[in-house]
């Protein structure tokens, strides 16, 4: 009998070795749209889940804030993206319905996820072992289109610097111009994808 729970134990942690969650804790900002502009920055944590070439985003306890006024959301969970290596990063990208259900943080009574279990949801972006970035399109009912940032992805401009800067140091302005150098003179760039202020 002791075999049998031995083995059962064994296969158990077999079937879960594949799947790897990773915690990442980083700003997010809300894109608006432009009429309304981005949301300030804040400090979210995201799980990020592993399995069979795909991985599962998880943002839990979401509170959405403009001004003034927090909305809870609850816990956004968007499953299956597709995962292809590059380089030290691995991409995701992919379409579908990202599950909404209630968050747990005390003070909230209602969640946005009591009336909507679902919304349709695209999402674009990469991990290494100590950084995620992405960002998530989706339109909210009576709200309209809206963009999730995460990681580096929250500043306006950077997106296209990040994504395409090579390994060889190449320096970027905040518009996504490819310069020869480094100016000496003021000003913020991105260099080998890391923002620079002269």
């Amino acid at each position: 009998m002791k075999h049998f729970l031995l083995l059962i134990f064994a296969a158990l942690l077999g079937l879960s070795a594949g799947a790897q969650t990773r915690t990442y804790t980083d700003n997010l900002v809300v894109d608006l749209g432009e009429k309304t502009g981005t949301t300030a920055p804040i400090t979210a944590t995201v799980y990020l889940t592993e399995h069979d070439g795909k991985v599962d985003l998880e943002l839990r306890n979401f509170v959405f804030k403009v001004g003034g006024t927090s909305t809870p959301v609850g816990h956004i969970k968007l499953s299956d993206l597709t995962v292809t290596p590059d380089g030290d990063k691995k991409r995701f990208s992919g379409k579908g319905k990202a599950k909404l259900t209630r968050g747990d943080l005390p003070g909230y009574l209602f969640w946005m996820s009591s009336l909507m279990s679902s919304l349709d949801m695209e999402a674009d972006g990469y991990f290494t072992a100590d950084s995620l970035n992405f960002a998530l399109d989706f339109t909210v009912p009576f709200q309209g289109r809206m963009k999730v940032k995460y990681g580096q992805w929250t500043t306006t401009g950077l997106r296209t610097a990040v994504n395409d800067a090579p390994a060889d140091e190449a320096v970027y302005t905040l518009g996504g111009r490819r310069l020869e150098a480094l100016p000496a003179r003021g000003g913020v760039y991105i260099v080998g994808g890391r923002k620079v202020v002269r």
